[in-house]
């Protein structure tokens, strides 16, 4: 266990007792000495009873408030924010195969996430991504027909794990006119952390055409960077 447990426990048990103290004490002050005292007793009743009961709920009120600030401090104080890193991703190709038809037409890219390559002499043994984000990403035409009759991009990242769902990181819509490149907007809710944890990463870029085009594939080219935090 690490001190600052230690020492937030013992803190915590320190003030626990010193409230039940002065409740024993405040009860011995109000306590009747003698049955002629009854009278008195129940005055005395009415007038300390509810500085107790007060007592009390505050030592409830504190106890509660104890435990949520250990359970805080355990966890911003011993574990820590980890450390963030870029990784970068340059000219990922994708090949939409014709024919393709008006609306959303996808492509499909494969990324290997080694964190130690990505790290170089910062990696450390154990060390693994506990969460990710897309900060930016661009498209570029690969092919002669530029972005023409297209409407939108968006992009998305999965895994094989069944259990974790496809994320939408980033979309462009509409795109601009005469653009050579067109720089998305990323969404930074977007957690890709579980998915860049499987170290298999597919990338995926959908296309949205305003109409059908029969006459071959289209060709796109992705840059993107992200933030993993590592622990």
């Amino acid at each position: 266990m690490c001190a600052c447990k230690v020492l937030l426990f013992g803190l915590y048990f320190t003030v626990k007792l010193l409230i039940l103290s002065e409740i024993k004490k405040r009860l011995r002050e109000v306590r009747p000495d003698t049955k002629n005292e009854q009278g008195r007793g129940k005055g005395c009743f009415y007038c300390f009873i509810f500085p107790c009961l007060k007592q009390l709920n505050m030592f409830k009120y504190l106890r509660t408030i104890g435990i949520v600030a250990i359970s805080v401090f355990m966890v911003a104080s011993c574990s820590g924010p980890g450390e963030i890193h870029e990784y970068s991703v340059n000219d990922l190709e994708f090949s939409l195969e014709g024919p393709l038809f008006a609306g959303p037409n996808s492509g499909q890219a494969e990324i290997a996430v080694d964190l130690a390559e990505a790290l170089g002499d910062a990696y450390v043994d154990g060390m693994r991504i506990s969460d990710a984000r897309l900060t930016s990403a661009t498209v570029a035409p690969n092919d002669s027909m530029g972005f023409a009759n297209i409407n939108a991009f968006v992009v998305a990242f999965a895994s094989d794990n069944e259990d974790i769902s496809m994320q939408e990181a980033a979309v462009k819509n509409p795109l601009e006119d005469g653009a050579a490149e067109a720089s998305l907007n990323v969404a930074p809710e977007a957690e890709l952390g579980e998915i860049m944890e499987e170290g298999k990463v597919y990338v995926v870029l959908d296309a949205d055409l305003a109409e059908d085009y029969w006459d071959g594939n289209r060709d796109f080219k992705l840059n993107f960077t992200l933030e993993l935090t590592i622990k």
